[in-house]
This record gives C-alpha cells, structure tokens and sequence, in this order.
C-alpha cells in the first residue's frame, strides 16, 4: 500500500535529512520506504552524500575479490588432489565383489569409468575457477590459459599413464601372468 506524504512528513525529512542523516536511516525513523525518501528529498530539491556509499561499496569489491581469490585457490588445490589421486602408483576404489558386496581394494590402475568421472569433476574445478577469474575483474588471461593448459596436460598425462597401467595388466593373467599361456 502506498504511503500518503504529508507536509509532516515533508517537514520531517527535511529536518533529518539536515542532521546528515543518510536516506536509510531516515526512511527507518520514518517508517517509511527508502523510495519515499528519495521521492520526498527529491521534491525538495535534497541530496544525499554518497561519498560514505561509495567508499562501502568500493571496500565490498575488495573484500569480495579476496574472497573469490581465496575459492580459487581452495578450487585448484582440489584439482591438484584429484590429479594425484588419478596419477598415483596404486588407486583406492570401491569395488562391487562377486557377491554384490562393495570392498575397498587398492589397485594398480584406475578404471575407466573413475578416470572420467576424476577428469570431469577436474573440469568443474577449472570451469569455476574461471569464472571467478572473470567475475574479479581481472583480465589475467595468459595467466588463466597457461594454467589450464598445464593442468590440461597433467589430466592428459594421468590418462597416458593409467590406460597404460591398465593395458599391461590386462596382458598379464590374473596370477600376473602372460595372457594366453
């Protein structure tokens, strides 16, 4: 419902609005929307100083730029464990046994369908950081590219090096082996 002005009301915001107080703080006194105010102090040919707005507003893209840096760097780091966990000498999975039980087995590769899954949580990883990148403001591209580039090729490494795990102990026999003897 919309608020009637009154010349009170008027009188009122001209009186605040000359103790300095901001648009905000008289609507709350007042009761009334911010909106008004502004309606109000614009009739009355009144301004605000927005030099207090400004400085907040300006110490918030900071505050929110170290924020964004500070999940950027949380973002890689969990790549980078990711990348590990793909490029380590043996590979923590949860295995279905004959029996329809699930175990905890190391093994000596990571199977297909965990590497892409890895490789595309990695993906997400990169993707958000990216935006991140994009929303601070900083055109830090070269940067950005050289970095994915490079974790590109880890994740391309992870890959070369686990379809080769995989292959050779697909050639071996289950008691390690020569397939076919």
């Amino acid at each position: 419902m919309a608020h009637h002005v009154t010349q009170d009301d008027r009188d009122r915001v001209a009186a605040l609005h000359a103790a300095g107080k901001g648009r905000n703080e008289i609507a709350r006194a007042l009761d009334v929307s911010a909106g008004t105010v502004t309606n109000i102090a614009r009739a009355l040919g009144l301004s605000f100083d927005r030099s207090e707005t400004a400085a907040a507003t300006a110490a918030k893209v900071v505050d929110l730029k170290a924020r964004r840096a500070a999940i950027q760097a949380r973002l890689i780091a969990r790549a980078e464990k990711v990348l590990d966990r793909l490029e380590g000498d043996t590979y923590t999975a949860l295995v279905k046994t004959a029996g329809g039980a699930e175990e905890v087995r190391e093994l000596h590769f990571v199977p297909a369908r965990d590497e892409k899954d890895l490789q595309y949580v990695v993906g997400g990883y990169l993707i958000a950081d990216e935006r991140l990148q994009r929303a601070s403001g900083d055109s830090g591209e070269d940067a950005t590219r050289s970095m994915l580039s490079g974790l590109f090729q880890d994740v391309q490494g992870a890959w070369e090096t686990a379809k080769a795990r995989r292959d050779a102990e697909q050639a071996q026999g289950p008691e390690g082996e020569e397939a076919g003897q």
